[in-house]
């Protein structure tokens, strides 16, 4: 007997058929690139629609619509995130000007100062700096300034030597 539900199929001859209906995914799985449908996943889905009367075809239709949903999901998530972590750095930046004041400018020559001289024996610390935000941190900064007022005050400085060298009696 036929029903009219959304499988096309009712009654009894619908479990019959969906204890029956071996699901594939394969297609599914390769069009969708980086989602990855675990054997897990794949057994509480089948579990879900085993009533349903659903072919292959349309289990495979709502498994790639849930697989787009949930990438949308997870990348508006991630979007909120980042945005999230760019404004708590921003924040970071404001705060220091603030706190630095009129200070701020003569501050961040000595930050700069300090930061040349140490990428020097540590490449990359710039860098590390701008993508982790910490330079922005007034910790950072203050810290970044006491060494360039240190460096400032040494003669040797630009020399790149070491102070024993810079020293010896010649």
């Amino acid at each position: 007997s036929r029903g009219t539900g959304v499988g096309g199929k009712g009654g009894a001859r619908c479990e019959e058929d969906a204890e029956q209906m071996a699901y594939e995914f394969k297609e599914t799985d390769a069009a969708m690139g980086d989602f990855e449908f675990s054997e897990e996943e794949r057994d509480k889905f089948v579990e879900v629609i085993k009533d349903m009367g659903l072919n292959n075809e349309q289990a495979n239709a709502i498994v790639k619509y849930g697989g787009e949903w949930g990438k949308g999901i997870a990348e508006a998530a991630m979007t909120a995130v980042i945005e999230q972590r760019n404004a708590e750095i921003q924040n970071w930046g404001e705060t220091a000007k603030k706190e630095l004041g009129t200070e701020f400018d003569s501050t961040i020559n000595l930050c700069g100062l300090a930061v040349e001289h140490v990428e020097k024996a540590v490449p990359g610390i710039r860098q590390a700096l701008n993508e982790t935000g910490a330079g922005n941190r007034i910790e950072v900064i203050r810290a970044f300034s006491m060494l360039g007022r240190l460096l400032e005050s040494d003669p040797g400085k630009g020399v790149g030597a070491p102070v024993a060298q810079r020293n010896k009696i010649g």
